[in-house]
């Protein structure tokens, strides 16, 4: 039973699509600008010790890691036009091997 209520409630994950066209509805944000509304967040993850982090069957590494990822989705509702941009900008930190520690971001936007 709790199976079926699993997958009843089931969505597809963020990766396997792109925008919809419910991303380009009107529907508001967490601040609104006149038109233009957009919804910041802040996540952190995989925070903690990672005992190998260049992934080899020998001679492992450890370290203390984080990844902090700031992000905004933002929309405009000016008449006809409807437009929608999400983004991120993701760091990752190495504590000790400082050379791993790098920047990924995406930005992706529809009109």
């Amino acid at each position: 039973m709790a199976l079926l209520a699993c997958l009843a409630a089931a969505s597809p994950a963020g990766a396997q699509s792109l925008m919809t066209e419910d991303d380009l509805s009107a529907a508001a944000g967490r601040f609104v600008n006149g038109p233009f509304t957009w919804t910041p967040t802040l996540t952190l993850r995989d925070a903690g010790v990672d005992t190998n982090i260049f992934a080899v069957p020998t001679n492992e590494k450890r370290d203390t890691t984080a990844s902090i990822m700031p992000a905004v989705d933002a929309r405009l509702a000016l008449g006809a036009l409807r437009g929608h941009s999400k983004g991120h900008l993701e760091y990752l930190y190495f504590e000790r091997y400082t050379q791993q520690r790098a920047l990924n971001g995406q930005v992706e936007a529809r009109f």
